[in-house]
């Protein structure tokens, strides 16, 4: 799992490389309230959950759909980019759907196939912060997961 964030802390993404652990839900709270403190306000958070990533267990995704409300209040925006097209990814899908609106945000998170479309969709919110973003992801080369096994 990998976290780049706007020099700012205005925007960030939560790459997810690996098989999902509660770990993941953990760390993601942290790292967005770190960037948080720098951005004069609530921030972009973009998640990206790779395809080679295994589907989840019920644990897991019980503990995403319950954290969600605090996500949400650290976020702007949440947008997460679900790649893959295979039936496994609609539990991942389905956790990050909620109908509870939370003390700060009304905005239910935004789902993408595509990390482009996210970026898309953000650029408009905080537009150096986003290609700032874009930047460093291509640097680091996001490149598809290699094999795990």
């Amino acid at each position: 799992m990998s976290f780049y964030s706007s020099e700012s802390g205005r925007a960030c993404l939560n790459d997810w490389d690996r098989p999902l652990t509660i770990n993941h839900i953990v760390n993601l709270l942290l790292d967005i309230r770190r960037p948080l403190s720098g951005a004069h306000g609530r921030v972009i958070v973009v998640i990206l959950v790779r395809e080679c990533v295994p589907p989840p267990d019920d644990d897991w995704l019980n503990c995403l759909q319950a954290s969600l409300p605090a996500i949400l209040d650290c976020c702007e925006h949440l947008l997460v980019v679900i790649e893959g097209e295979t039936s496994d990814r609609s539990s991942i899908r389905t956790a990050l759907r909620t109908t509870r609106r939370t003390a700060t945000k009304r905005t239910p998170p935004r789902t993408f196939d595509e990390l482009s479309a996210a970026f898309s969709y953000a650029q408009p919110f905080a537009p150096h912060d986003v290609l700032e973003l874009q930047r460093q992801t291509m640097r680091h080369s996001l490149s598809p997961c290699r094999r795990l096994g």
